[in-house]
């Protein structure tokens, strides 16, 4: 386990020198193992993404991570899942959940006309969970938005 831990953390540091200048921010369900705090921290936890349950946490609202990806062109979120999953269910449905919330939120902000399909995290999703739950998740986030 630890040597798994340790291989995976090597993976994430060589993940961080080929995008210097990319904020590295750990989640802290799962991301503290892998990375050191020195860009931050966000939580995203899984169950807000769980079957059926496509809803936009407010008490975990991740600010931060928006203005700093903002303000240096992007952030890297690491997480981890268990053995046999490609992907957390963070990264597979909260994460691209938040993205829609908060990408519809600041073109809304802004006075622009909204196209879901450009800035939706949750469409590049529905490679991992399916076309029908990204139109799903993309459909119940944007209405309760």
């Amino acid at each position: 386990c630890l040597s798994s831990i340790l291989a995976d953390r090597q993976f994430v540091e060589e993940i961080r020198a080929l995008y210097p200048g990319v904020p590295l921010m750990a989640n802290l369900r799962c991301g503290l193992w892998y990375t050191a705090l020195d860009d931050g921290t966000c939580y995203f936890k899984s169950t807000d993404g769980h079957t059926n349950n496509w809803s936009f946490s407010t008490t975990r609202l991740n600010w931060h991570v928006a203005t700093t990806a903002a303000e240096s062109g992007g952030a890297i979120i690491v997480d981890a899942t268990r053995r046999g999953k490609r992907y957390s269910d963070a990264f597979t449905k909260t994460v691209p959940i938040w993205c829609c919330v908060v990408n519809r939120a600041v073109a809304r902000h802004r006075g622009m006309q909204y196209d879901g399909l450009r800035y939706d995290g949750a469409v590049a999703s529905h490679q991992v969970y399916g076309g029908d739950a990204g139109a799903q998740l993309r459909r119940d986030a944007l209405v309760s938005s």
